[in-house]
């Protein structure tokens, strides 16, 4: 699951690892305990989230165990590495990329979230980084859809071959 901050991405990969008993990683919640105390987000210290959760994603894959991996993924090469974990197993790889309004986004990047600390200045910092997705993937738009049809939209998506 990857997107901007703002977007949505985090509550819609929750809401969906509680409906469908997914295992779930989350790259603010992993920095948060590797790095309880100071957070600096360099990009020594991305790197480290990045490589924890390719780790926790490997450990659930080679248990059966199906993953929702939640972060920005916002570079190529921080995606590369989940393409190769997916190649190297016999699980499907599944590329959702949530997106919503610049006015959405703001929004809710002025206010505090359980689990992201970037806020709209964030946001647009990224927002001229992203680089393009080149396999195949779902755009899910939360401007104005309500979560139920973002979550059914995703499952439609996973079922697919």
């Amino acid at each position: 699951m990857s997107g901007l901050p703002g977007s949505g991405k985090s509550y819609l990969a929750r809401t969906l690892a509680k409906q469908t008993g997914m295992d779930y990683f989350n790259t603010d919640l992993e920095r948060k305990k590797l790095f309880p105390q100071h957070r600096q987000y360099t990009e020594a210290e991305k790197q480290a989230v990045y490589s924890h959760l390719l780790q926790l994603a490997e450990t659930s894959i080679q248990q059966k165990n199906s993953v929702i991996v939640d972060g920005t993924f916002y570079r190529e090469d921080l995606r590369q590495p989940f393409y190769e974990l997916a190649q190297s197993h016999p699980c499907k790889l599944k590329i959702v990329y949530v997106k919503a309004s610049e006015e959405i986004i703001r929004l809710r990047t002025s206010q505090p979230r359980p689990d992201s600390e970037a806020n709209y200045d964030v946001y647009l910092k990224l927002k001229t980084l992203v680089e393009p997705i080149p396999l195949p993937h779902l755009i899910v738009d939360t401007t104005f859809d309500p979560v139920e049809v973002s979550i059914s939209e995703i499952l439609h998506f996973l079922h697919t071959p």
